[in-house]
């Protein structure tokens, strides 16, 4: 005979969060793809793929309890599909901290020679987002607003390139975001400026990125 406890059946707040972002990121997944295939489909959309640079907040909380400094810096890529009235988008950013518990580590170089190698903070972001956009085509510009959701991974303070070197995880989280931006497309590329708001407060917060494109 076997027996179960009422704990048997309670999840933990981790498994929670787990289950919510799978969901948020399965819905946003399902609405980016039908919005690739509806522009397909119907309308006459283009892509647009470039880079990014720029930075955001960090609650204070969560950076004091990481020993981290609440701005962290950015750069990344992105893809857009636009058509028409809508803009999907795709992001993939490299986060770097500003990091106030930096350690050093005794290691061995390519040579052979021991050395010193110090810490960095630092993290990896992917994000999907969608949502509508208006322009005016007299003077090449468009102004959108999304909603999206973003995952932060690989956030931690650790010897770059020794995978046997001490590591420390750093939490910082996304989540769920509204985006504001506005492009200026000229003959061969586009610039753009944006304006980032996480909901949540574990992580991430305020964001403002700069942009370069170029549409095809």
């Amino acid at each position: 005979n076997f027996t179960t406890s009422p704990d048997d059946y309670v999840m933990s707040e981790f498994e929670i969060m787990d289950v919510r972002t799978s969901f948020v990121l399965t819905a946003l997944s399902f609405v980016f793809l039908s919005s690739l295939a509806t522009a397909q489909d119907f309308l006459s959309g283009k892509w647009e793929v470039g880079a990014y640079i720029g930075g955001s907040t960090i609650t204070d909380e969560i950076a004091a309890e990481n020993f981290i400094e609440d701005t962290t810096f950015h750069i990344g890529g992105f893809a857009d599909f636009d058509f028409g009235y809508v803009i999907a988008s795709i992001g993939l950013d490299y986060l770097r901290y500003d990091d106030n518990a930096s350690f050093s580590q005794m290691t061995i170089n390519d040579d052979g020679d021991i050395e010193a190698s110090d810490s960095s903070a630092d993290a990896l972001s992917f994000n999907l987002a969608v949502g509508p956009a208006w322009r005016e085509d007299e003077y090449g510009v468009l102004v959108y607003g999304q909603l999206g959701y973003g995952v932060v991974f690989n956030s931690e303070r650790s010897i770059n390139f020794c995978d046997t070197c001490v590591s420390e995880d750093i939490e910082v989280e996304g989540g769920v975001f509204g985006k504001l931006g506005a492009v200026k497309s000229f003959k061969r590329f586009s610039l753009g400026l944006h304006y980032i708001r996480y909901f949540g407060d574990e992580g991430l917060e305020n964001g403002f990125q700069f942009s370069v494109g170029t549409a095809y």
